[in-house]
């Protein structure tokens, strides 16, 4: 099993949708190592960045094949052929920017014996399509990520040589934890209507299903509580996992004081003057749901 770092951007979408990895066999002057897609073989685990997130991990379910035509859902103006890999995604319980990631001093050392180079000298992520990463960094990038102890998955374990210990259970593991955000995801949409419980958009595609009490802070049991969690769109979803807005006793949003007014405003949330504050919807506040809340506003919220 090996690891590697993948920077999807545009072609996320259609990747992830399709369960796949697909890159042309022959690397552009700018986006670098395509042809590293050919080295994927089953078991390897695949460390996902989209637009600005790390906020997948693939499981590679076929050997990489050559040749094989542009899919048709594929973005980003290729044409012709290159190499294509089935995979099985799974989203991050703790998705995380890959600043974030580079300011654990373990992670950043890690990375660097990534081949071809991931971290620019600013600091910055490169364009390289496909590195490969060293074992150290996969389990450290799983860990940070939220695939910890609890679901079969640990921080990197040394053996007397140094050398680390790969867990053979890495690819079951990340499987079960799929299938259980899937039965959390299924079970909070249908908790919350199945729209976002603020502004009621009835559109999966944007919605996430948001843990309250984050998945790092919670136990076997809340991780898999529909009353953990609430459906919001993207944008509420960044600002409540960051702690910028909240929710009283009553359910109406807590916006913090340091979310600058004009991001507030151009996000549609500032509510000053007579207009209503933004809520959750009523059928939402059970006492469970309203106690993980308590949790939120007391360990989470920015004042």
């Amino acid at each position: 099993m090996a690891y590697f770092w993948v920077n999807q951007g545009s072609s996320s979408v259609a990747e992830r949708a399709g369960g796949f990895f697909w890159a042309p066999n022959q690397t552009s002057p700018v986006f670098k190592h395509h042809t590293n897609v050919g080295l994927f073989r089953p078991g390897d685990i695949i460390i996902c960045k989209g637009f600005a997130d790390i906020d997948y991990v693939a499981i590679v379910k076929s050997a990489a094949v050559n040749n094989h035509p542009v899919p048709a859902s594929h973005i980003g103006g290729w044409a012709g052929n290159g190499y294509f890999a089935v995979a099985e995604y799974v989203p991050a319980p703790c998705p995380r920017t890959a600043s974030h990631l580079y300011a654990n001093t373990l992670i950043h050392a890690a990375l660097a014996s990534a081949i071809p180079k991931l971290i620019t000298v600013s600091g910055s992520t490169s364009q390289t399509y496909a590195c490969s990463i060293s074992d150290q960094a996969g389990l450290a990038l799983l860990y940070e990520l939220g695939f910890n102890a609890a679901t079969g998955i640990s921080a990197p374990r040394l053996d007397a040589n140094g050398v680390v210990v790969v867990p053979a259970t890495s690819a079951d593991a990340l499987v079960k934890v799929r299938i259980g955000q899937d039965k959390f995801r299924k079970a909070l949409l249908s908790a919350c209507g199945g729209a976002c419980a603020v502004l009621q958009i009835a559109f999966p595609a944007v919605l996430r299903a948001s843990h309250i009490k984050p998945w790092a802070a919670s136990n076997d049991v809340e991780r898999l509580d529909p009353d953990n969690g609430i459906a919001l769109s993207g944008h509420l979803d960044l600002l409540f996992d960051q702690g910028f807005i909240s929710f009283d006793a009553a359910g109406c949003m807590l916006i913090s004081s340091q979310l600058p007014l004009m991001v507030a405003t151009a996000l549609g949330i500032n509510r000053a003057g007579p207009a209503p504050a933004l809520s959750l919807n009523p059928r939402l506040l059970s006492g469970a749901r309203m106690a993980y809340l308590k949790y939120h506003r007391d360990h989470r919220f920015v004042l």
